[in-house]
C-alpha cells in the first residue's frame, strides 16, 4: 500500500472515528427519555458510524472506531460499568468484520449475519455471563445489582439487533453518495 492510500485511510479513520463520537455525544445530550428509546436511538447511530466506517476504509479503520467507540461510552457515561467495555468492543469488532467480508458477495446478507452474531455476541456474554456471574462479584449494592440486572437483561438482547439493522439500512442508504471518498482497499 502507497504512503498517500495509507495517510488517506489514516485521515478516514479519524474523520469517522470524530463523527461516531460526535453523534455519540449529542445523541446523549439531546432530550431523549433515558431507557429503551435512548437505546435505540444511540446504538442505531452508532452502528450507522461503525458499518459507514467499514465501507470508506475497510475492516483495519472500522475495528479502531469499534474499540474506542465503547471506550468513549464508559467516559461520557453512556455505558454503566467500565466491565462492559470489552464486550461491547467485541461485539463491535465482530460487526464489522463480518459486514465488510460478508459484504463482497452482498451488504444485505452481510447486514443480516452481522446484526445477528452481534445481538447473540451481547445477548450470551451480558445476559448468560456477564449479569448472573460476574455483575454480583462486583461489589455493588444488592439493589444496585437488581436494577442494572434488569436494564442490561433488556438493552443487551432484541434492541440491539433493531439498532444494528437500522444503523445498517441507514449505512447502506448513505453508501452511494460516499462512494466516491471511498479508499478502495486491496482485498486480502
Amino acid at each position: 500500500m502507497d504512503r498517500k492510500k495509507s495517510l488517506r485511510i489514516l485521515t478516514q479513520t479519524a474523520m469517522m472515528l470524530a463523527v461516531t463520537l460526535v453523534m455519540q455525544y449529542v445523541a446523549g445530550i439531546l432530550p431523549i427519555p433515558a431507557g429503551m428509546v435512548r437505546t435505540l436511538v444511540i446504538g442505531s447511530l452508532v452502528n450507522l458510524c461503525l458499518l459507514v466506517t467499514t465501507q470508506m476504509v475497510g475492516w483495519r479503520g472500522s475495528v479502531i472506531v469499534s474499540v474506542l467507540t465503547p471506550l468513549v461510552a464508559l467516559w461520557i457515561g453512556q455505558l454503566p460499568l467500565p466491565h462492559m467495555f470489552p464486550i461491547v468492543a467485541v461485539a463491535n469488532v465482530i460487526m464489522v468484520l463480518l459486514f465488510e467480508f460478508l459484504g463482497r458477495r452482498s451488504q444485505v446478507l452481510a447486514l443480516a449475519v452481522a446484526a445477528i452474531v452481534k445481538t447473540a455476541v451481547l445477548w450470551i456474554l451480558v445476559v448468560y455471563i456477564f449479569v448472573p456471574y460476574l455483575l454480583p462479584a462486583i461489589g455493588l449494592p444488592e439493589a444496585k445489582v437488581a436494577t442494572m440486572t434488569a436494564m442490561l437483561s433488556l438493552n443487551f438482547t432484541w434492541p440491539q439487533l433493531v439498532t444494528a439493522v437500522v444503523g445498517g439500512i441507514l449505512a447502506m442508504a448513505v453508501a452511494k453518495p460516499l462512494a466516491r471518498f471511498r479508499v478502495e482497499q486491496e482485498r486480502e
